[in-house]
């Protein structure tokens, strides 16, 4: 994440642009050899987002826990939001301590990247600086089937359009 803080904040849709297959599979085997590598400073930032969206994606036990999966989307159905982000605050204080930890890394890596979505303009309205369109809308549709989803049995309902918003709304 230190390498997308620093190469790819302002790179036009970080977490949806499409990658070189094979760039992101020699990424990923450089990383299975030596867990603490630099990443190269000519490395593709959209590469590196990828390869972090894989790896969320292929944990054995997603980073929100499949026993929570249901608990996560009934929070939706609560209609105070008050009430609906002290659900999730709860469940959250339930995952395994690293989920935990690497949940709030990540969330405050993700806070960073919406915050650089937006154009930058001169006082002429001229865009000085690209915003990466990147807004926590767009990174909880990116995000949300990475690290919520059910066990393998539930892995068809998952996909169902109702279950995805309201795991993409649990995660916004």
């Amino acid at each position: 994440m230190d390498y997308l803080e620093d190469n790819g904040l302002n790179k036009i849709g970080i977490f949806r642009v499409s990658t070189s297959r094979k760039r992101v599979n020699q990424l990923r085997e450089e990383f299975n050899k030596k867990s603490h590598m630099r990443i190269p400073h000519d490395t593709c930032p959209h590469d590196v987002a990828t390869l972090l969206k894989e790896f969320l994606r292929d944990l054995p036990e997603p980073l929100l826990c499949s026993r929570l999966y249901t608990t996560f989307l009934e929070t939706q159905r609560i209609r105070n939001r008050r009430l609906q982000l002290e659900g999730i605050s709860h469940l959250i204080k339930l995952l395994p301590i690293p989920h935990r930890d690497t949940l709030y890394v990540l969330l405050r890596f993700l806070a960073k990247v919406a915050a650089h979505s937006d154009d930058i303009c001169d006082s002429d309205g001229n865009i000085e600086i690209n915003g990466n369109k990147m807004d926590s809308s767009n990174l909880s549709t990116v995000f949300a089937p990475n690290i919520l989803r059910g066990s393998d049995q539930a892995s068809a309902r998952d996909r169902e359009q109702d279950h995805m918003n309201d795991a993409i709304n649990v995660v916004r």
